[in-house]
């Protein structure tokens, strides 16, 4: 899938590095593969208001007491808004997902759709524009920070870790009703050479 996406510009870089015997070979591995290993989807839809994932916190650790007292590091923690929103999205994933499911090892896609409510001071010919996709919020907070939530809360449960995730994508849209629409894309298994 995403390797069909490459620019040309690619590809020919590629020609200029590989023999026409490796890129042959290469092909007929890609294409047996992808024949054995299909891409599956998932679709999720989170109804409610959406948290971004906050800033990391710190706070210092001390070992001992009175005099004794030292300093032994910092400890890194979420926002309590921010974790509880990842729990709360990782038990609505879970409760989706069939009992024998086992996070997939292969490369997946994630696109997050986020859509926020239209401000109550917006006119009316406002709201119409975002309910058509015509205009997207270009406030805070940014995308990056709701594909965080999403990436933190499914780590385990749909993938075994975030690295695995070749492609991210994220939309802000406006509606009345908001929500998180989320769209996985994956295989089960990642290709060993």
């Amino acid at each position: 899938m995403a390797h069909e996406d490459r620019p040309s510009a690619i590809q020919e870089e590629l020609v200029k590095t590989f023999t026409e015997a490796e890129i042959k070979r290469a092909l007929i591995l890609q294409e047996k593969f992808d024949t054995e290993n299909p891409w599956f989807e998932i679709d999720l839809v989170v109804l409610g208001s959406t948290v971004a994932a906050g800033r990391p916190r710190n706070t210092a650790v001390w070992k001992g007491k009175g005099k004794e007292k030292k300093f032994a590091g910092t400890r890194t923690y979420d926002e309590p808004k921010s974790r509880d929103y990842k729990i709360e999205l990782r038990k609505m994933v879970q409760m989706k997902l069939p009992d024998n499911w086992i996070p997939v090892l292969g490369p997946v896609e994630i696109t997050v759709d986020v859509f926020k409510k239209m401000p109550n001071s917006a006119s009316r010919m406002r709201m119409y524009l975002g309910e058509t996709g015509a205009i997207q919020p270009p406030t805070k907070p940014d995308g990056d920070n709701y594909t965080k939530s999403v990436l933190d809360a499914l780590n385990s449960v749909i993938w075994k870790d975030d690295a695995q995730c070749s492609g991210i994508y994220v939309n802000k849209w406006y509606s009345q009703k908001p929500r998180m629409e989320i769209h996985i894309e994956y295989r089960k298994h990642k290709m060993d050479v």
